[in-house]
């Protein structure tokens, strides 16, 4: 607890947690000002409007974006400057170590999804519409179908010195998000999940069907990497 204390600290000198809350309200606002002069929107409603095309901007582009940043920073500093090497010579359990920096990872895509719950949300408010209760169910979903996509970058981020391995695999998934999403294999690349779970057609089976398989994956991913770095050597 007291090693994820001082991440956290360290989270308060970067950029991380700025951009996680910032740039979500931006995306609000900017969707709202967009919203506005689109006219097809009125047969939806203003505020499914706001919220249709927000999450699109949010799920799609800037979460994957800010996840692929996030992984690079958490590891990198620590692969730059031997600070794996460096925290096994304190008296401090592997488990600590990495669990801590698997937490602000966890701690940031939390933080990042309230940050755009709560903004649409506030938005809506001042419209003088209802909250958008869905969202908040919505929300939960999307950090479930993320989990697989954090563990597996923070897995390849803590595996190379370099972040290219990182970058790449960042892209790739991001690349093919929408082209994958629109086919009927989406249900084989679980980096399209959260965009499926916000914005595609899926009945509930399917929905139920990729969050177990979200759960499942990242539970296994997790498990064997945290394995692994508790009995090998930092090199």
């Amino acid at each position: 607890m007291e090693l994820f204390k001082v991440e956290l600290l360290k989270l308060k000198r970067s950029s991380l947690l700025s951009l996680g809350i910032i740039f979500p309200i931006i995306i609000v606002i900017f969707t709202f000002s967009k919203v506005l002069g689109m006219e097809k929107i009125a047969e939806l409603g203003l505020s499914e409007g706001i919220y249709m095309f927000s999450s699109m901007a949010f799920i799609t582009l800037f979460l994957p974006l800010y996840i692929i940043y996030v992984a690079c920073m958490v590891t990198k500093v620590e692969n730059d400057n031997n600070g794996w090497r460096g925290l096994m010579l304190f008296p401090i359990k592997k488990t600590s170590i990495y669990l801590s920096k698997y937490k602000v990872m966890l701690y940031l895509l939390i933080i990042t999804t309230l940050s755009y719950i709560v903004s649409v949300n506030i938005l809506v408010f001042i419209l003088g519409n209802n909250f958008i209760l869905d969202s908040i169910k919505y929300s939960l979903q999307i950090i479930i179908t993320t989990l697989p996509i954090i563990t597996l970058l923070f897995i390849t981020g803590r595996r190379f010195i370099s972040i290219i391995p990182v970058i790449t695999t960042g892209v790739i998934m991001l690349i093919t998000n929408i082209f994958i999403a629109q086919s009927k294999f989406w249900i084989y690349a679980p980096w399209t999940y959260s965009m499926m779970i916000s914005g595609g057609a899926i009945t509930n089976k399917e929905r139920y069907i990729i969050l177990m398989v979200s759960i499942i994956l990242s539970l296994i991913m997790f498990t064997i990497d945290f394995i692994d770095f508790i009995k090998s050597d930092i090199k």
